[in-house]
């Protein structure tokens, strides 16, 4: 058993209480101060863990993709194409599930690409084994696919988890087969 510590657990407390409050009232919403209070801390215990608001959803987000991943593809053994594409379709309908939480996101990352590198590494972790059959350079298209497609879709309030999965799917779907 994984002993945590009195900060990790505060951390992690402050961390569902905000995103709780970012379910029920929406980022913009949501303030640090109502997060404090929600958690029970006070607001500098809060800025001790998180820098910055969006520092809090990230880190949430980043938890809830992590599960998603594990769920999805970590458990397989030798993961194919198809899950793969489990695995995007299990994001983007989490993207869509709270999409203005998706905008800050990405808005706050455009210019820190670095921010995407553990969705980046899971690609390229599908597609490491030698069944793949898909290279390192087509796996970097296709997490650039995959973000731009993302990124594409959010920003537009008509689009939807379906649309923007039905397009990049098409995407891969040439990629793979019209490799040189």
């Amino acid at each position: 058993m994984v002993q945590t510590t009195k900060r990790e657990r505060t951390k992690q407390h402050i961390l569902e209480k905000a995103w709780a409050l970012f379910e029920q009232d929406g980022y913009e919403q949501t303030t640090t101060r109502a997060i404090a209070r929600a958690a029970k801390v006070s607001d500098g215990t809060v800025f001790s863990h998180f820098a910055t608001k969006v520092d809090l959803l990230r880190a949430g987000m980043e938890k809830k993709i992590a599960h998603i991943f594990e769920s999805e593809v970590k458990r397989l053994e030798c993961p194919t194409y198809e899950d793969l594409l489990r695995l995007c379709r299990a994001y983007y309908d989490y993207y869509f599930l709270y999409p203005e939480l998706g905008r800050v996101l990405l808005n706050d990352a455009l210019w820190q690409l670095d921010k995407f590198a553990h969705i980046q590494t899971q690609i390229q972790q599908i597609f490491s084994n030698p069944n793949a059959n898909i290279g390192p350079q087509q796996a970097d298209i296709i997490f650039d696919c995959y973000l731009m497609t993302l990124i594409t879709h959010l920003s537009n309030p008509q689009s939807s988890a379906e649309s923007a999965f039905s397009v990049l799917k098409n995407k891969l779907s040439y990629i793979i087969n019209n490799e040189s």
